[in-house]
């Protein structure tokens, strides 16, 4: 077993790394056939990865808050729908890269419902950054004065 860890440290397989004991149990047990279970470590891999990508992603994106779509509050005051909620979780939404333009009052959930879709997108596997509009702002100004506009786009 300790050459076969060291195989998979080499080929920096981590989650079947970390699944491979369970799975050898599982196997055992269920008297799973020798493609049934490869199929399972490499899929535990496989999501292992796209987990610690989505991670990372989010690590990156500088959120403030875990939002979800699912814990966003849809009313009618604020102009949101629970069925355009819903289409913002959808793929199609997340692969044709339209621009959302959120406005509205003090406390209507802006921030919150962009944190939340690029939560989602960077679940997905798709890069997402958050950035207050005064901060960018501020940035933008700090950019041209110092010569790197295009740099900071």
């Amino acid at each position: 077993m300790k050459e076969v860890l060291e195989q998979l440290n080499k080929l920096k397989m981590t989650g079947l790394k970390e699944s491979l004991d369970y799975r050898l149990k599982e196997a055992m047990k269920e008297n799973l056939s020798y493609q049934d279970f490869l199929l399972l470590v490499l899929e535990d891999e496989v999501l292992y990865r796209s987990n610690r990508r989505s991670e990372m992603l989010k690590r990156r994106a500088k959120f403030k808050d875990q939002a979800t779509l699912e814990s966003f509050e849809a009313d009618a005051k604020r102009g949101v729908t629970r069925s355009m909620v819903k289409q913002l979780q959808t793929p199609h939404f997340m692969d044709s890269f339209e621009t959302i333009v959120l406005f509205g009052s003090t406390g209507a959930g802006k921030s919150y419902l962009a944190q939340a879709i690029g939560h989602a997108a960077c679940h997905r596997g798709r890069e997402a950054l958050f950035i207050p509009m005064n901060y960018l702002f501020s940035q933008i100004k700090a950019s041209e004065k110092a010569g790197t506009y295009l740099a900071f786009f």
